[in-house]
């Protein structure tokens, strides 16, 4: 019996989630055709990687080894095709979520002077962390983390916010001077960033262009960023020099 990739991602929603129903939302799926999924990856090893009562959604040992594996190995896989997807070198995909655009300048400015390209789209908080985890954004910059499994997260904002419960190190210094305080979240609320592990990579020089920002206090390249809502058309979010050589943000959807 052969073993799908399409199997193996679902076995890992359903891991990092405990529950084939939030698996199923997540995914955009029914519940009968992921479980019929990963019925099938079971029967292809040879034994069951749940237990499964009508309370709760556990792993077998088996289970926990493979989820840890996976974790890692599809990591890289959508590592490698996002990196494929980039197209021209140097393009990078940052999500945001709600409230975090003044931020975003200093941070796109910082980019700008490494050369590098930056697609901007604002995202509620856990669809800016699915965009990282799934592929579809490099990094994403958010106050709330939740679902990151195999992700890096570290807390830009205040310098000593800890990074949440099972983050992969604890959050780093720094501390952006103009923290973002929409409805629902205080004046001064950490800024998390959330980012795949490792040194290199799209991931990793926005990784390195927010460490820059956060140690010198959010100072850099200012200006206000525009942002045109999800139902708008794609615009790459390139940065350009103003008269007061700030750059302009510009929303993208990421492909």
């Amino acid at each position: 019996m052969v073993t799908t990739l399409i199997q193996l991602r679902y076995f890992v929603a359903v891991a990092d989630e405990l529950s084939f129903t939030r698996a199923a939302e997540r995914l955009h799926l029914s519940q009968p055709s992921l479980s019929a999924q990963v019925r099938s990856l079971e029967a292809a090893l040879g034994r069951p990687l749940f237990t499964r009562t009508t309370r709760r959604v556990e792993l077998t040992p088996a289970g926990r080894e493979l989820h840890e594996r996976l974790t890692r190995v599809l990591g890289e896989i959508d590592d490698a095709l996002a990196a494929a997807r980039a197209g021209a070198p140097g393009r990078l995909r940052l999500a945001h979520g709600a409230g975090l655009e003044r931020v975003l300048p200093p941070v796109v400015g910082e980019l700008a002077r490494r050369g590098h390209a930056v697609d901007t789209r604002s995202r509620g908080d856990a669809d800016a962390v699915s965009d990282v985890r799934e592929g579809r954004a490099d990094a994403c910059l958010v106050f709330q983390v939740t679902g990151t499994p195999g992700l890096r997260v570290e807390a830009l904002h205040p310098a000593d916010a800890a990074s949440p419960a099972g983050a992969e190190r604890p959050g780093v210094g720094g501390v952006f001077d103009r923290p973002p305080s929409p409805t629902g979240h205080p004046a001064g609320a950490p800024v998390y960033l959330v980012t795949r592990p490792g040194r290199d990579g799209p991931w990793a020089a926005i990784g390195d262009a927010c460490r820059a920002v956060a140690a010198r206090g959010g100072e850099g390249d200012g200006g206000a960023a525009t942002h045109e809502g999800l139902s708008a058309s794609s615009q790459a979010a390139t940065p350009r020099r103003s008269r007061d050589s700030q750059p302009a943000l510009r929303n993208a959807r990421f492909p």
